[in-house]
């Protein structure tokens, strides 16, 4: 090859190395644009502006059908209020002594029938005129506490849950209490405050027996009933409270209930003191712990349970030795009670019996774990009476 051609081989070879170098940083430059396009939509994805209803579907389901009217002019929302306050208030007084209430999520919420309370539930109820009312309104059951403290609403710093109707607008949500107290609060702080009263993180355990927040939990309830020995009933506990129900040894009818706080692995304090005292326990808990998950506490209450339980079932170990469920070697009986139609036994021997009334007849169960027996209790009722059972 001559001089000449290869100072042509040369040029070209640099004219395609110029060529593929452009090409590399064009094309790299459209990539990198896509990907910073992809990052800033995720961005504005992560970072959107939550309205109710994303508040509503993460925290609740469907409340009801939301209506936004963003519109209306702050007269208008604080007559609506002003009616639908007396509303809510008229309607709670009326159900309360009859029907459990609690607050989930921030929300008034009717236990029996598992639903929240909406404008539609007050049509046709005493004195409401149904044109009024709005769906647009939502009935918060608060601490007072919490909108004195965080939105700096001017009213009594009561820590008593109270009923406030809320109203979305522009400006932020429109709150009114009982006494027509009015305050427009920053959508932020809205938030904040019902997160105060979130149960989505709760994941309720049971508490092992002889674990650190076991033995701290049996040391706290021991020096609060003077017992000095226990059964354990029930014990579960998430990461912010523990739901504890016990008696003392060979007095399996004297059965108290106890919500402790949690406030480090296994450092706990009482906070709900003998809510067997109350007929409406649910309601009695969640006015103190509103943000507890009421999951954790069973169905059954142990409401006047020592009239109720009963512990001389003699009757039923007769019928039992007759169809050969438990012999000699068994006896003695270490525990045992019934309530309802359920009866439960523990013997020397170790063997654990459910029994269950079906009609006149008594059917009998090998059972070997407390998860066990709440399945088979289950399986007969649906809200069947667990506290008669010994988690340990």
């Amino acid at each position: 090859m001559n001089n000449m051609s290869k100072k042509k081989a040369i040029i070209i070879a640099i004219i395609v190395v110029i060529l593929l170098a452009i090409a590399f940083l064009y094309f790299g430059s459209i990539n990198n644009k896509s990907k910073e396009n992809t990052k800033n939509n995720q961005t504005k994805e992560n970072t959107k502006n939550f309205t109710m209803q994303d508040v509503v579907d993460k925290n609740t389901g469907d409340i009801h059908s939301w209506e936004k009217t963003l519109d209306k002019k702050e007269t208008e929302i604080k007559n609506i209020l002003k009616n639908n306050i007396k509303y809510i208030n008229d309607y709670y007084e009326a159900y309360k002594d009859s029907v459990s209430y609690i607050s989930k999520y921030g929300f008034l919420y009717e236990v029996p029938s598992k639903k929240y309370i909406t404008s539609e539930d007050l049509k046709g109820f005493d004195n409401v005129d149904n044109k009024n009312l709005d769906n647009s309104v939502l009935f918060l059951f608060l601490k007072p506490s919490d909108l004195k403290s965080f939105a700096k609403m001017d009213i009594p710093d009561s820590q008593n849950l109270e009923l406030f109707d809320a109203y979305e607008s522009k400006e932020g949500f429109y709150v009114m209490d009982k006494n027509e107290h009015f305050k427009i609060v920053n959508k932020d702080v809205f938030y904040d405050i019902l997160n105060r009263y979130d149960i989505s993180y709760s994941n309720p355990e049971k508490v092992e027996k002889n674990s650190s927040s076991y033995n701290s939990i049996v040391s706290i309830l021991k020096q609060k009933t003077k017992f000095n020995e226990i059964d354990v009933r029930y014990l579960y506990q998430d990461r912010d409270y523990a739901v504890a129900i016990i008696s003392p040894k060979k007095n399996p009818a004297n059965i108290c209930e106890y919500i402790l706080e949690r406030y480090s692995s296994n450092q706990y304090k009482i906070v709900v003191d003998n809510y067997q005292n109350n007929f409406y326990y649910k309601s009695y808990i969640n006015n103190i712990v509103p943000d507890l998950n009421m999951n954790l506490v069973p169905n059954y209450n142990a409401y006047n349970s020592e009239s109720k339980i009963n512990i001389s079932l003699n009757n039923i170990i007769e019928k039992m030795k007759e169809e050969k469920y438990i012999s000699k070697s068994d006896l003695p009986v270490i525990f045992q009670n019934s309530l309802g139609n359920f009866a439960y036994f523990e013997f020397k021997s170790g063997k654990k019996i459910l029994a269950y009334r079906n009609a006149n007849d008594w059917e009998f169960n090998n059972i070997s774990s407390f998860e066990e027996t709440v399945s088979l209790m289950r399986s007969y009722e649906d809200d069947p009476p667990i506290i008669i059972l010994k988690q340990y």
